[in-house]
């Protein structure tokens, strides 16, 4: 997705791919601030597919195409500071995801793995350099999960960093993970969304999908798919 939208606290973030943010009140449209994180000489700048914005505290973060987390302040819209991915930024890193536990940052970059940051972003706690193609990641319930874009699942004990199953099950892009009642949901884009019991990886169930979707999620105990066409579906009874 080229821009990202998200209501915290009565607000409305809204991140370009440009690195423009704007917050907004939802009420009226009002913009309370708007800034830009990036200078017209910077040839680094690329047009970025974003993927979202996390708070922790009073701060968001997202990432970047350059491997760098950006920390703002939420209330100003000041830039308080960027960090590296990792120690040694190659020209091949990216921030692919991002998701938060408690006290503890998750990233993820398609070519350099997985690394967990304690609070602020300072210490390193884990990385995992060798998982490569990850682009979605899941923290729900004390587990951490992962998809990449090599077809696999992973379960990753979040305070180690230990792999405690990885499965080989996608195929194509991996959309977003989700947690409903027990069940870790996955899928892809040209693959069914997987019904998987979290603990083992044991897979429970497989929706088949017509055509290529772009994302799923549920309100209720119904599921909605949409595709890339425009068609939405919604599923109810599913196996658990």
């Amino acid at each position: 997705m080229l821009v990202v939208a998200v209501l915290k606290d009565d607000f409305l973030y809204v991140l370009t791919s440009r690195y423009s943010l704007y917050k907004i009140n939802p009420e009226d449209g009002r913009v309370l601030w708007a800034n830009r994180y990036w200078n017209e000489s910077d040839n680094r700048v690329t047009l970025y597919e974003q993927t979202g914005v996390i708070f922790v505290g009073t701060h968001l973060i997202f990432g970047t195409p350059q491997g760098e987390l950006k920390v703002v302040d939420a209330n100003s819209g000041e830039l308080i500071y960027t960090r590296p991915l990792m120690e040694k930024v190659s020209a091949f890193q990216d921030v692919s995801a991002l998701v938060a536990g408690p006290e503890v940052l998750y990233a993820s970059s398609y070519s350099a793995g997985i690394v967990a940051f304690g609070a602020e972003l300072g210490l390193r706690l884990f990385k995992l350099p060798d998982e490569h193609g990850i682009t979605q990641l899941l923290y729900q319930g004390g587990s951490l999960f992962a998809a990449s874009a090599r077809g696999f699942l992973i379960s990753i004990d979040p305070i180690t960093g230990k792999v405690l199953w990885k499965k080989k099950c996608l195929s194509g892009t991996p959309a977003p993970l989700l947690f409903q009642d027990g069940v870790l949901y996955a899928g892809s884009s040209s693959g069914p969304i997987l019904l998987v019991e979290p603990k083992q990886g044991r897979i429970l169930d497989r929706l088949n999908i017509s055509g290529t979707f772009s994302g799923f999620g549920f309100f209720g105990d119904v599921l909605y798919t949409l595709t890339k066409h425009g068609f939405l579906a919604a599923y109810k009874g599913l196996k658990r």
